[in-house]
């Protein structure tokens, strides 16, 4: 087989390689020279002043590596509307590619990848990759990645995904449905997460569909929460109902709270006067001059079928020294029922 014998080159001052000669083992080129003539002319038209493609008949080639503007382009009609639009600074390899580019620092990669892009600093690698997008600063990986493209998508990375029109600043990998071919995925497997510790956070991932989020443990009614690294504990706060034992012969209710009157005169306790729907409080005697649950303006209790009189006149009070209730609020602030009672309670 003939190799490469020697290269000719012009007369000096910076002349281009006349040609390369093949030594004398046999012919190199279809007319027998043995010779291949290397090309580098200047070239007129949007191309002046560059050198960007091959071509030539049998014995010469010619190479163009970019135009005057630093574009670089391989393939049919690739970059082709650069001239025109005096984009700059672009790479396009594959038929179409970047053909209506009117940006700078973009790079196409595969058949029509970006060819009706006209924005900047896009990577678009894969057929078809791109869509119809003047936005800026987006990677499309994989056959038809950002497809879906039709204004001014900016910022996006999509990894074998279409994308979704109208969208910026989103990361969407892979195709999820499961099945199928055009790598479809089922599970997903990202390393490097378990068990990194992120600081002490009582939050955690979310998902709704595929969309990645996070949402905040907060702590509810005898609830707390307590985060570190690496683990949220949730416990109760709640060690049942907090009694007050009341040796006075009076006292202010506070909502979810129990109360034991041990007086030798009676003890008046006095309704919250304000409590949600749910709150419950308790009253239970244990000295011999019982107890009075009082009211506000406005308030009054039900027990059984009667109901106290609403407002201060109203008032729910035990007959002998151990009687026992549990009232309910079921209308805020204002109304309150007997949900259980021990004993012969009187309603005034």
């Amino acid at each position: 087989m003939s190799q490469l014998g020697s290269i000719t080159a012009g007369g000096g001052g910076g002349s281009d390689v006349l040609t390369l000669t093949g030594d004398v083992g046999g012919a190199v080129s279809p007319d027998g020279s043995g010779n291949i003539n290397v090309i580098t002319p200047q070239v007129s038209g949007p191309y002046a002043s560059g050198t960007s493609y091959f071509s030539g008949s049998p014995n010469t080639l010619t190479w163009v590596a970019s135009d005057s503007s630093n574009n670089c382009s391989v393939g049919t009609n690739a970059l082709i509307g650069a001239a025109t639009s005096g984009a700059n600074q672009n790479t396009a390899f594959g038929n179409g590619t970047g053909s209506n580019v009117t940006g700078t620092n973009n790079a196409f990669f595969g058949i029509n990848a970006g060819n009706t892009c006209t924005g900047s600093n896009n990577l678009f690698l894969g057929a078809f990759t791109g869509g119809s997008t003047s936005g800026n600063w987006n990677i499309c990986i994989g056959s038809s990645a950002g497809n879906a493209f039709t204004g001014s998508e900016t910022s996006n990375i999509y990894l074998n995904n279409t994308g979704s029109p109208g969208e910026s600043n989103v990361l969407r990998i892979g195709r999820a449905t499961g099945s199928g071919s055009n790598q479809d995925l089922q599970n997903a497997y990202i390393c490097g997460i378990n068990g990194v510790s992120v600081g002490s956070v009582a939050s955690v991932v979310a998902i709704s569909g595929d969309l990645l989020g996070s949402a905040t443990i907060t702590a509810g009614t005898g609830i707390t929460v307590t985060p570190t690294a690496n683990t949220i504990t949730i416990s109760s706060s709640s060690a049942g109902v907090p009694w007050t034992a009341v040796t006075g012969t009076s006292q202010a209710m506070a909502i979810n709270n129990g109360y034991i009157t041990n007086n030798a005169g009676l003890v008046t306790v006095t309704l919250p006067s304000t409590a949600a729907v749910g709150t419950i409080e308790w009253v239970a005697g244990e000295g011999a001059g019982g107890w009075l649950i009082a009211q506000h303006a406005g308030q009054n209790i039900i027990f059984e079928s009667a109901t106290t009189t609403t407002g201060t006149g109203g008032s729910l009070a035990s007959t002998v020294q151990y009687d026992s209730v549990q009232l309910l609020c079921i209308v805020a602030n204002t109304t309150w029922s007997v949900i259980s009672s021990v004993g012969n309670i009187t309603v005034t």
